[in-house]
């Protein structure tokens, strides 16, 4: 089985091309599927640790928000207070 097909672009798909030209589907396809999945598994976790520093971030400033809406807040404490 043969793709006939070839891949446009810099520097780094000129192996891909190789491989199509020589015919090596499946192993092209096999090693492609591979890497998709570790490439996803990456893309995942990153978005993961995005979402947690947003999420606290978030977290952060409802707080800090909550905390302005208190009466007296910013203002001195008496002495009575401290």
């Amino acid at each position: 089985m043969n793709l006939n097909a070839e891949i446009h672009g810099g520097d780094d798909v000129e192996w891909v091309n190789d491989a199509l030209r020589e015919g090596s589907d499946k192993a092209l396809l096999k090693l492609m599927r591979d890497e998709t999945k570790l490439l996803v598994l990456i893309v995942r976790l990153e978005n993961q640790e995005r979402r947690e520093e947003w999420e606290a971030h978030q977290a952060e400033l409802k707080m800090e928000e909550e905390d302005s809406l208190q009466p007296g807040f910013g203002l001195p404490m008496d002495e009575e207070e401290e």
